[in-house]
């Protein structure tokens, strides 16, 4: 308790005068005082969001031979959506995720790296509703998947990861659409099983999780309704995408 009382003490005495500490939205674990070491050298960097005159501001403070340097970041927006560390680029340190919120349901996400004692940018204003760190097994480079708002519960979902050069989209997504995507979807037509557009975007992501056969099932269920939304012909299109899986 006493040392978490002092670098609150400190964070604050670091500070711009009238500045306010802000919380990350998510993930939820998320403080508006958060520790994690960005360049790899066994010591924790401090790592504090605030608000200052309506502007959003992270700013990264960082210790060396006994003294303390502040390197601050500018976003964009009227909030902190999301905040997160993790080795995005696969250098053996922890990346920096921190995203803008400037909509009610929209965010936008900046990347930094931790190069030549600064906080280099090496992606930003990446758009999501909302966003999730994802790694298949330790082995595995870590990805970013990243949920646009569509419609209601529905989202469009883009999985990226770092190239060794820039952020690109994974090709192969069958672990995460199984692990993350196919629950979701099927835990929507649980709760309301008469809304097609649902079953097409449950069906959709069974095809992008690799399991076409119960993709068609989900199909058939969503077209069986007087009025299907999507239209009927989205429907067909889908189950030829389906089918073509099958090959």
């Amino acid at each position: 308790m006493k040392k978490s009382f002092q670098i609150n003490r400190f964070v604050r005495s670091a500070l711009p005068q009238d500045a306010k500490m802000i919380r990350p939205e998510n993930p939820k674990r998320a403080k508006a005082i958060q520790m994690e070491d960005l360049d790899g050298d066994g010591k924790y960097e401090i790592i504090v969001t605030y608000e200052l005159q309506g502007e959003m501001y992270a700013m990264v403070l960082k210790e060396d031979g006994g003294k303390w340097y502040k390197l601050t970041i500018k976003g964009s927006g009227y909030g902190i959506n999301y905040m997160d560390f993790a080795d995005i680029t696969g250098s053996g340190k922890k990346d920096l995720l921190v995203g803008w919120q400037i909509g009610s349901i929209w965010g936008e996400m900046d990347l930094y790296t931790w190069e030549k004692n600064t906080m280099k940018k090496i992606a930003n204003g990446l758009s999501y509703s909302k966003a999730e760190i994802f790694q298949i097994s330790e082995d595995e480079p870590i990805e970013l998947g990243l949920w646009s708002h569509i419609t209601g519960d529905v989202y469009d979902i883009q999985l990226v990861h770092w190239d060794g050069r820039k952020l690109t989209h994974v090709r192969d997504s069958r672990e995460y659409y199984t692990e993350r995507v196919i629950p979701y979807y099927e835990e929507k037509v649980k709760e309301v099983p008469q809304d097609p557009h649902y079953w097409y975007y449950f069906a959709d992501a069974q095809i992008n999780g690799g399991i076409p056969k119960e993709a068609l099932k989900s199909i058939v269920k969503g077209m069986s309704f007087k009025k299907p939304y999507p239209s009927r012909g989205e429907f067909l299109a889908l189950r030829k995408k389906a089918i073509r899986s099958l090959i």
